[in-house]
């Protein structure tokens, strides 16, 4: 099962591993990761459908809550052979993040990752500054989806 945690994430992880941040090379490619609340209806203007990763369709907001733009870091944590993806939100996303869920507990929350989505778990509280993605990825995928969402390397 897939399941985006949406939590603040203490100094010390609760992962048995976290690597390094990682940072995204000039030639690697850029996938784009759109963070989008469920719609109340389909009378919501502009919602749009998708099909969850069980195959269920789920209606999301237009707007997006959260975007590339929006990642000051990225990591990809490790406990018990079970691969993730941490995101740590600059200072403005980190405060929309949490205006946004606070306001909507009980509701989906969508991940999506070009235009797909790879998980859409129920709001159970605000998230602010750190997210991961558990989405059942092997260690190659984690790494490759950090990659493809990190900030650019600094010279």
């Amino acid at each position: 099962m897939r399941h985006l945690l949406l939590s603040v994430m203490c100094a010390l992880p609760l992962l048995g591993c976290r690597d390094a941040t990682i940072h995204r090379s000039s030639g690697d490619p850029i996938a784009t990761l759109e963070f989008r609340l469920e719609a109340d209806s389909s009378a919501t203007s502009g919602a749009v459908a998708f099909t969850d990763p069980t195959g269920r369709p789920i209606l999301l907001r237009p707007d997006v809550v959260i975007r590339n733009a929006d990642i000051g870091s990225v990591v990809v944590e490790e406990s018990q052979g079970h691969f993730s993806v941490g995101l740590r939100f600059i200072p403005s996303a980190a405060s929309r993040l949490q205006r946004e869920t606070a306001a909507n507990v009980g509701r989906r929350m969508a991940v999506l990752l070009d235009g797909k989505v790879l998980v859409a778990p129920v709001i159970r509280s605000a998230v602010a500054a750190e997210a991961r993605i558990d989405a059942g990825f092997t260690q190659e995928e984690a790494y490759r989806v950090a990659v493809s969402l990190a900030p650019p390397a600094t010279p």
